[in-house]
């Protein structure tokens, strides 16, 4: 038996081959799709930090979460590091090879586990073989598995999960408490990973016989399921959210129009599932093939008929949920598990009716259809020249040039020369509280470069800068942007100094093109002198919290004429200047609230003084009268209790922003008590300038 196991090790031993020659040409997780890689490995170690302030429940997702905790817990371990999260934060590109190396390392034995298994069952190691493969004809559950991501838990849970049906198919003892505890185990774990995956446990449910078995499995797994989630249950109602949106809504991830379903879209995800996805095509097509047997041959068993239900539950429930927001990979658990039980389906019912065949004759088909695979696999996955990812020759321009300070273009999850778009990436998807320490420490070993986000305006790991203000404190800047083409990415650039309104004050160079990539490097020069005259702002509000309306409610300012809610808040504890100021609390959480008259392109900088009697610090809001449609918060800031600190808070009104006003104020998020003091509310407004249409020699305006 020893001797014909090693045959088993063939196929896991592609399979490392590919995935170490795929990871030595990813380079650099932040080079690519760092999403959701970075998120994954932030809520990872805030739970290998002892915390459970993570800010990422969408799939769930938290048994990866989990896993990655132990993989930092023990990888930091063995490094001798004494500060986990500075040495996470500084060498997070070694953290994730090894969390990926290990998930790779687990796909391969569960591969194994599965081809062993159906040896024992089928003693016929070609077919098993076949079993074996089956997971693989689908690219995508390969091209996942070097990704710190949902699906490489989903793919070796769900082989797991079918290697356990097979060898429980032929088990004598089909009654053994064990075995049904570790599949109700393991569908805890696939629903706790990923929601999507739910259809999956209907064909354990069929598979067993008997209903007190079937009620076994269901109360089993959910005690699993609510063990996995039990660390993040507070925190569940953001992921009812997120999946209430996704069900009410007809695009992805809660977008879209308020609708179940839109008909149109869903009937083309359907045409695609079905004929583009030639894998699973392959496998509704046994399905079919299935049924034909069991309903017109009716040469199948009870086993077998039962094996066959569960899958088609599952199969047909995944694709008509699926197609609402179709992509293959929310389809990969399902497939997953469906083809080695379809193989097993097949050789059961070839060895009962058809003996006279001899199946071991055909061990070269079996050769062939492992060659095909990872030939297939190889063309697929598109390695590029040298097998390295086009990004390392970008990165060594910009070390050997010594090029900086950049301005990153970070309004995608695609990938950049630059670390700081996947770490503030990650940062997003962070708990409150291990945000702020996590963003501390990247902005002591981060310091360099600033963030450029359509959305979010030009900001670094201390918040949003004014955008005038950061171009008249550098004579020379380089913007870096990437999209699928080099000139698109120079013309957006373009564009977006043009929509700031700094086209008169800037000459714009480009320096660098990566077209394998679609990168772009370009020199900006700054007449600082005459940014900084244009800098002044049109009006200034100043509001020391010493005047009051006569009945007290609301602050005036030093004009006399601006109003500031909040009055009833005055304090003379703690002030930084004067008599007074503003005292925010877990009861009265908000202030200074003013209704800010503004036209589009507009500038507005807050800035004011605060102490706090926790370190946690009050921030700034600025919010349209619907605040989906414009929303901005600085970050909080954490200080020590004793100092007063000031703070700032920049934001721009939108170009096509279409109310009359913004409002603003302060709010206390966390934190026992802050005071606020010396507020000044600063206005500037930039002229709306043209887009320049004639792009001379790579530069943006004509001389």
């Amino acid at each position: 038996m020893k001797n014909k196991a090693a045959v088993f090790f063939v196929i896991p031993l592609f399979l490392f081959v590919f995935l170490a020659i795929a990871l030595n040409e990813i380079t650099h997780f932040y080079f690519g799709w760092y999403d959701p890689v970075y998120a994954y490995l932030m809520n990872g170690l805030t739970f290998a930090l002892g915390s459970f302030d993570i800010g990422h429940t969408d799939h769930p997702g938290t048994p990866l979460q989990f896993f990655c905790a132990i993989i930092i817990r023990l990888t930091g371990f063995f490094r001798g590091t004494n500060d986990l999260a500075t040495d996470v934060l500084t060498h997070t590109e070694l953290y994730v090879f090894v969390i990926s190396s290990v998930l790779i390392f687990i796909n391969g034995i569960a591969l194994f586990v599965l081809g062993f298994n159906a040896y024992k069952v089928t003693r016929n190691k070609w077919f098993s073989l076949l079993i074996q493969l089956s997971p693989l004809l689908a690219f995508v559950a390969i091209l996942f598995m070097p990704v710190l991501a949902t699906e490489t838990v989903l793919v070796f849970s769900s082989v797991l999960l079918a290697s356990l049906i097979i060898f429980h198919e032929n088990s004598e003892n089909k009654r053994c408490v064990f075995k049904l505890l570790i599949m109700s185990f393991l569908s805890g774990l696939i629903v706790a990973t990923k929601i999507s995956a739910l259809p999956v446990l209907a064909v354990p449910f069929f598979f067993f016989k008997g209903w007190k078995q079937k009620m076994i499995y269901v109360f089993a797994s959910v005690v699993f399921l609510f063990l996995l989630l039990l660390p993040v249950l507070p925190k569940m109602d953001r992921f009812i959210e997120f999946i209430h949106r996704i069900f009410s809504h007809t695009g992805k991830y809660g977008s879209g129009e308020e609708a179940i379903i839109d008909w149109p879209v869903y009937f083309v995800s359907l045409k695609k599932l079905l004929f583009e996805e030639i894998p699973f095509l392959i496998n509704i097509l046994l399905l079919v093939f299935g049924w034909w047997l069991v309903v017109i041959k009716k040469q199948i068993d009870a086993g077998l008929r039962r094996i066959l239900l569960g899958l088609s539950v599952a199969t047909l429930t995944g694709i008509l949920v699926v197609a609402r927001h179709y992509s293959f990979h929310y389809l990969i658990p399902v497939y997953v598990i469906s083809m080695p039980l379809q193989v097993f389906f097949l050789y059961s019912y070839l060895q009962k009716n058809h003996k006279h065949i001899n199946l071991t004759k055909y061990y070269w088909l079996v050769g062939l259809v492992i060659l095909f695979v990872f030939v297939r696999i190889v063309i697929k996955y598109h390695f590029y020249p040298g097998m390295k990812t086009p990004v390392v020759k970008t990165v060594k321009v910009i070390e050997n040039e010594k090029l900086g300070p950049f301005i990153i273009m970070s309004h995608t999850s695609k990938g950049t020369a630059f670390i700081e778009p996947a770490l503030n990436f990650g940062l997003a998807y962070s708990g409150t509280t291990m945000r702020k320490e996590y963003r501390q420490i990247i902005s002591k070993n981060y310091p360099e470069n600033y963030l450029w986000n359509i959305r979010n305006g030009f900001f670094d790991w201390t918040g949003n800068q004014l955008v005038y203000e950061l171009f008249s404190k550098h004579k020379t800047l380089f913007i870096y942007n990437r999209l699928n083409n080099c000139e698109l990415a120079f013309t957006e650039i373009v564009k977006l100094l043009d929509n700031h309104s700094l086209i008169n004050f800037v000459d714009v160079e480009k320096v660098y093109t990566n077209s394998v990539s679609g990168e772009v490097i370009v020199k900006v020069e700054n007449d600082t002198a005459v940014i900084r005259n244009f800098l002044k702002p049109v009006k200034t509000v100043h509001v020391t919290m010493e005047k009051r309306t006569t009945d007290g409610k609301q602050f005036v300012d030093e004009s006399g004429e601006e109003l500031f809610d909040g009055g009833i808040s005055q304090s003379a504890i703690n002030v930084y200047e004067g008599d007074y100021s503003i005292m925010l609390t877990s009861l009265h959480k908000f202030g200074l609230k003013t209704e800010l008259f503004v036209k589009p392109n507009e500038m507005f900088r807050l800035e004011a003084w605060q102490k706090s009697s926790s370190g946690s610090g009050a921030v700034f809001v600025a919010s349209a009268p619907d605040s989906k449609y414009f929303y901005k918060t600085s970050h909080q800031k954490m200080k020590d209790q004793d100092n007063w600190f000031r703070d700032e808070f920049f934001f721009q009104v939108p170009r096509d922003y279409k109310y009359p006003s913004v409002n603003c104020y302060l709010y206390l998020p966390e934190g026992d008590t802050v005071w606020v003091d010396e507020l000044k509310v600063e206005r500037f407004f930039y002229p709306n300038v043209n887009l320049v249409d004639s792009l001379n020699n790579g530069k943006a305006f004509p001389d």
